[in-house]
């Protein structure tokens, strides 16, 4: 029989692997995932193009809350890492450009390329001028003399542990909304940002709240989450 001594030890072995993980891969949990499937022309897959770039890789997750009072929301939770590009890289070929519906991700090489009613559908900038952007404020695909009439989307920068944020995702989406709102500073259509940096976003779009985590700028790897109703 093990001594209390000896189950103590064991416990906080246990805790201490879990919060490693953790801080790896706030969202991938160990890495049980699905990879996201690249599909010819949806969501754009470039790799087989004249001048295309290695698409990134899309790790996907959805959790939902084993707790009774909390499972009406659920988190979709997208890790995106992105190849090194070669520094004289035409940039309009690199995925960038983020959409919440279905999680995915087109260069403005491609949206270009396509009926312009498409670009209403796009939610975030994640890789272009090494900020997070509505769309609207990517001037090569929104050029300033076109109307524009989607919505957009607005972040702000905030504090949030990796242990804090894997209980938003795990346990807690419905936090992500509330704490935006309770934020009094500025919301901002365009920021930039910087390895270790967390933002919390309203993507106006859908009416949907979530949030982006600057996990390394080399190589680019950001994680974006996205709370919906558990439907």
């Amino acid at each position: 029989m093990k001594t209390v001594k000896q189950l103590t030890i064991l416990v906080m072995t246990a805790l201490s692997l879990t919060f490693t993980a953790c801080e790896e891969d706030a969202e991938t949990l160990g890495r049980r995932d699905k990879i996201a499937t690249i599909r010819p022309q949806n969501p754009g897959n470039i790799t087989d193009q004249p001048g295309g770039l290695p698409y990134p890789n899309i790790i996907e997750n959805t959790y939902i809350s084993d707790i009774a009072m909390f499972d009406h929301t659920r988190c979709r939770a997208y890790r995106i890492e992105w190849p090194e590009y070669a520094n004289d890289v035409d940039v309009d070929w690199i995925p960038s450009l983020f959409s919440a519906d279905g999680g995915s991700l087109n260069s403005i090489n491609y949206m270009n390329s396509i009926h312009p009613s498409n670009k209403a559908k796009l939610d975030i900038s994640l890789y272009y001028d090494n900020m997070l952007k509505t769309p609207y404020y990517v001037s090569k695909i929104w050029p300033w003399n076109e109307d524009y009439t989607a919505e957009t989307t607005r972040f702000i920068k905030y504090d949030l542990s990796l242990d804090n944020l894997h209980d938003w995702v795990t346990q807690r989406p419905s936090l992500f909304e509330s704490y935006y709102n309770y934020q009094k500073g500025v919301k901002s259509e365009e920021v930039s940002y910087q390895q270790g940096d967390f933002f919390l976003m309203w993507l106006t779009n859908d009416n949907l709240y979530g949030g982006v985590r600057i996990v390394s700028e080399t190589p680019r790897i950001i994680e974006v989450y996205i709370a919906e109703p558990n439907i």
